[in-house]
């Protein structure tokens, strides 16, 4: 025999579920979130500094050098996912100085679109920088 009350309490049990399963997924949500936007930040201090001090692009090493005079710690070459920010700088023919600054997203590995893209909203969207503007080219053309 069952009891009378036995279906409502399934069914209450399932709300319970779904609704602790809902907050979860919220939390989720957030905390990722939050990891691009702190990503977006650290990205552009990176932008910022290596546009100011403008440092050589002679060699990975030297751009670290030059970053680490005017304050940038190894955590500020590190993308919110600690995974490391890749820069070039470089001159072009008329002497003018660039940079490019990418992170790789939460997945640390080159992606199919970046944030700038058209819909591209994926927290594993790759971030492009370049001469203060983000930019939406592929990472090959990195």
């Amino acid at each position: 025999m069952t009891k009378p009350n036995a279906g409502k309490y399934k069914i209450l049990k399932f709300a319970v579920i779904a609704i602790v399963a809902s907050f979860l997924w919220v939390i989720i949500g957030v905390h990722r979130h939050g990891k691009v936007d702190l990503n977006g930040q650290q990205m552009w201090n990176l932008s910022q500094a290596i546009q100011v001090s403008q440092p050589p692009n002679d060699s990975e090493q030297q751009l670290i050098s030059a970053l680490a005079k005017i304050g940038v710690t190894e955590a500020g070459l590190r993308d919110a996912w600690n995974h490391p920010m890749i820069a070039r700088v470089w001159r072009d023919s008329h002497n003018a100085y660039h940079y490019r600054v990418a992170s790789l997203g939460s997945d640390g590995l080159a992606g199919p679109c970046s944030v700038s893209g058209p819909r591209c909203e994926s927290s594993e969207a790759d971030w492009i920088i370049e001469d203060g503007q983000t930019v939406n080219i592929p990472m090959s053309r990195f």
